[in-house]
């Protein structure tokens, strides 16, 4: 009860995971309550001067998993949830009682005017159910929800699925022309948006090139040059020199043997079914998840260099 009193603002958290190289989002938008804490702090030189030490309170409910060196995104709002002001900061370890618990945060800076920040929830919002589904109607990724404001408009785009390919998009049971749903006054009761998909057959995949210790085919540890693991990628752009821009879902794949083996510049691939060799000479961040390689075809001799496929990794 006091918390829908009280906890009139909404925090952000972010963690650094051990399978990611760069903090996520773990949780978006609990409510809370932001507080401001001063503390004295005496010049024992300067005598006309006082400086001031500004942290953050923030109050949550007992169920928020705040760890210690969260880093935080804290939105100050008004009653009508438009933010007043952004913090940001790391936390330390969360301090409990019977009903609630509370962090302190150290500021880094006020909010960046160019740096996007997450919006809070709506005040009476408008569920949106999205489900993506492959030609016979089964689910093919997890289903996700949009929350908007009741009365405003959204357009939603079907998402990026590994190995298939955008078809269809239904809104309320109805076939849209469109690949895109756009809902131009959202409903009280919530909408569905249903995106079909179907599997893309013979996908074009790389194998990266090794050398060391590697499993060959059969389960024999053997060491070496090598080629191992599938990895399936689409063509974004095709140049006249023969190179190409390619869409991958990670920046690094896991060698079980060797470790971490980066897809950056100077990284040999081979493609297939085609089985021209290729170097990555350019990574950056796609516009939607994973990253995009530029890669410059090189001539390699399989034979002649002692390269062995392995498919133990598939």
């Amino acid at each position: 009860m006091l918390s829908s009193y009280m906890d009139t603002d909404f925090v952000d958290i972010y963690r650094q995971l051990p399978t990611s190289p760069t903090r996520v989002m773990v949780y978006e938008n609990i409510s809370c309550h932001i507080s401001t804490q001063t503390a004295d702090n005496p010049d024992p030189v300067a005598i006309d001067v006082v400086p001031v030490i500004t942290s953050l309170r923030i109050d949550a409910a007992t169920w928020v998993d705040f760890q210690n060196n969260d880093y935080i995104v804290a939105k100050k709002c008004d009653a009508s949830h438009e933010i007043l002001k952004v913090y940001r900061g790391v936390c330390g370890h969360p301090a409990m009682d019977q009903c609630r618990q509370f962090i302190t945060m150290q500021m880094n800076a006020s909010a960046v005017p160019d740096e996007p920040v997450n919006p809070p929830p709506p005040q009476n919002p408008s569920i949106i159910r999205i489900l993506f589904v492959d030609e016979t109607n089964h689910q093919i990724d997890m289903e996700a929800t949009r929350q908007v404001e009741t009365g405003q408009s959204i357009t939603i785009e079907p998402e990026r699925i590994g190995n298939y390919q955008h078809v269809s998009t239904k809104l309320d049971g109805l076939l849209l022309s469109t690949t895109e749903a756009t809902i131009m006054e959202a409903k009280s009761e919530g909408h569905e948006i249903v995106f079909g998909y179907e599997s893309i057959r013979d996908l074009e995949y790389f194998r990266v090139f090794a050398d060391g210790m590697f499993t060959q085919t059969n389960g024999a540890i053997s060491f070496g040059k090598h080629l191992l693991m599938k990895i399936y990628f689409e063509v974004i752009q095709e140049y006249s020199d023969k190179s190409l821009d390619i869409s991958v879902a990670s920046s690094f794949i896991m060698h079980p043997e060797m470790g971490r083996i980066d897809l950056k510049s100077g990284q040999w691939i081979k493609l297939f079914p085609t089985g021209e060799w290729f170097e990555i000479t350019e990574q950056r961040p796609s516009v939607y998840d994973g990253v995009v390689l530029k890669i410059v075809p090189i001539y390699v001799n399989d034979e002649a260099e002692g390269i062995q496929i392995t498919e133990w990794y598939d």
